[in-house]
């Protein structure tokens, strides 16, 4: 009560909240610290040098719980060849940490949303937990680590490997994608050249991938987008890993059931190399966006950015090129073109990246049937599960600690965290 008679309300709900919390850390001490009837009179064996292991006293140990802090009080066992052990810690799932399962979920979910300083910040203020930085970011990388590990095995195992066949027929199969900068410390970027004038790299790219499914169109002929049907799926790693691993993931979504795949790509020199290995039946389709930004770019180049002429050769060209005439459009292109010297090679490069790639943008043909031309599911991908959580201001990552980020937000965003969660848990009991 404050002097005025009135209640603080806020105030009365913080501190019921703290005593509930303390008398539930209490008994939550007591009920962990039964953990050692359920591993006391059982045999351990050193999983080093396979001897067996004998009961050398109890040791205590301090667990940050959802409830607050409790100790645990544990039998330890030892080998003769120096090994120790905490059964009771492997029960509890607190082998290395002193972060309870439960805090470290939390701590999960909100670092693959924030900046870990913020996530520490969060669950002080509404958990009651009180966290460090660092503690938050060794945490959430660990769980990263372990997402990362049961994603790959799942990809590298699934279900339709065994009979490919069973299931429903998917009718269309997308598979999308890019790459994206993110910073990175200095020692991650040595030997590599950089794009800035310096030469010097800042960055180190993040291949992303994104598979979905669509079924049908709209009544204008448009394509959807199943709901709900895309996952995603990447790392900082070379082309050749990156392969393999949207190619296992397209595997796991049903590929072998795709009556049709397709591949929507920016046209990368990378992307179609994994193209020819991975996807060889695939129709591989240049985004339309890109298309016209090289277009743009070349009629810029070729004409100006203002003029009569220069207006009505873009809009002119940029109408044929969405109508899949790509010859035509290179035809009326070809004899503007400028000397293959250093003055051209900007104009020349635009031209080529058009032409090597013309067999990619049939976009009459693609629309008639029902296809995507444009890849804005990849674009939304490198800034919703990379740039948001990955380029914010002031970051700088290592290769490592980036990667198990990444994990983590694909694994929520696909809406698959509860099952890697479940999944751990059914490992270990059994």
């Amino acid at each position: 009560m404050r002097r005025d008679k009135s209640v603080d309300f806020e105030a009365t709900e913080a501190l019921l909240r703290a005593a509930a919390l303390e008398s539930a850390s209490r008994m939550l001490s007591v009920l962990f610290n039964k953990a050692n009837d359920f591993v006391s009179g059982q045999e351990y064996f050193c999983p080093d040098c396979t001897r067996r292991m004998h009961r050398a006293g109890m040791r205590s140990k301090s667990v940050q719980t959802i409830l607050g802090e409790v100790t645990l009080d544990r039998a330890m066992y030892r080998c003769a060849c120096g090994v120790t052990a905490y059964p009771a810690d492997s029960l509890l799932d607190i082998t290395g940490t002193s972060r309870s399962p439960g805090v470290r979920r939390m701590t999960a979910r909100l670092a693959m949303r924030e900046s870990f300083a913020d996530t520490a910040e969060d669950l002080r203020e509404l958990v009651g937990i009180t966290v460090s930085v660092k503690d938050c970011e060794r945490s959430a990388e660990q769980t990263g680590a372990c997402v990362a590990a049961w994603d790959e095995e799942r990809r590298n195992n699934p279900p339709n490997t065994i009979e490919p066949d069973v299931g429903d027929e998917i009718p269309v199969l997308y598979v999308e994608m890019d790459g994206t900068g993110i910073p990175v410390v200095k020692l991650e970027t040595e030997g590599r050249k950089g794009k800035a004038a310096d030469g010097i790299a800042k960055t180190r790219e993040v291949k992303i991938g994104c598979v979905f499914t669509q079924t049908g169109v709209n009544e204008k002929g448009e394509p959807i987008r199943d709901a709900n049907s895309t996952t995603f799926s990447g790392a900082i790693e070379n082309a050749e890993t990156f392969g393999m691993r949207i190619f296992t993931e397209a595997q796991r979504r049903g590929m072998a059931r795709a009556k049709k795949v397709v591949v929507l790509s920016d046209g990368a020199e990378w992307i179609a190399n994994l193209v020819a290995e991975y996807f060889p039946g695939a129709v591989h389709i240049l985004d339309l966006y890109h298309a016209l930004e090289h277009l743009a770019a070349l009629c810029t180049l070729l004409f100006g950015k203002t003029g009569q002429m220069g207006t009505q050769m873009r809009e002119g060209l940029s109408e044929l090129l969405r109508e899949g005439e790509t010859a035509q459009v290179l035809e009326s292109l070809r004899p503007h073109m400028p000397d293959h010297d250093a003055d051209g090679k900007a104009a020349w490069e635009h031209f080529l990246y058009l032409g090597k790639r013309s067999h990619m943008m049939h976009y009459d043909q693609f629309r008639e049937q029902g296809l995507f031309v444009g890849s804005g599911v990849m674009e939304a991908a490198c800034k919703n599960v990379v740039g948001k959580r990955l380029k914010q201001s002031g970051m700088r990552w290592t290769v490592a600690g980036a990667n198990k980020i990444i994990a983590l937000r694909c694994t929520f965003m696909n809406r698959e965290f509860e099952d890697f969660w479940a999944d751990r848990t059914i490992k270990m009991a059994a």
